[in-house]
């Protein structure tokens, strides 16, 4: 028997997002994995600066009073990141460098 294909998930650019909304965006991106089976969590990273943000400063950086991003096995979905989507965890040490203040 053959094994079944994994869920695809929509683009980023098909799913809804509104911008610094990261809370609503992740919920609702979880409600859409969940739907095709996928489990995936809701990370919540407090009082943190994060690189390669969307409409962060001129080199990506962005404080956040809260952050939230979603990990689904191996992969990391950030609306407001610039970064690929997804990014798998293995690349997040080097690339989604956050500090708590």
């Amino acid at each position: 028997a053959a094994a079944a294909a994994a869920p695809s998930l929509p683009a980023r650019e098909d799913l809804m997002y509104i911008p610094n909304m990261c809370e609503l965006n992740a919920h609702m991106l979880l409600r859409e994995l969940r739907a095709k089976g996928i489990a995936a969590d809701a990370v919540v990273a407090p009082d943190t600066f994060l690189y390669r943000q969307r409409g962060g400063a001129e080199d990506g950086r962005k404080g956040w009073d809260f952050h939230v991003f979603v990990i689904a096995g191996t992969d990391v979905y950030d609306f407001e990141s610039s970064l690929p989507w997804p990014t798998p965890t293995s690349r997040a040490p080097s690339i989604l460098k956050s500090y708590r203040s």
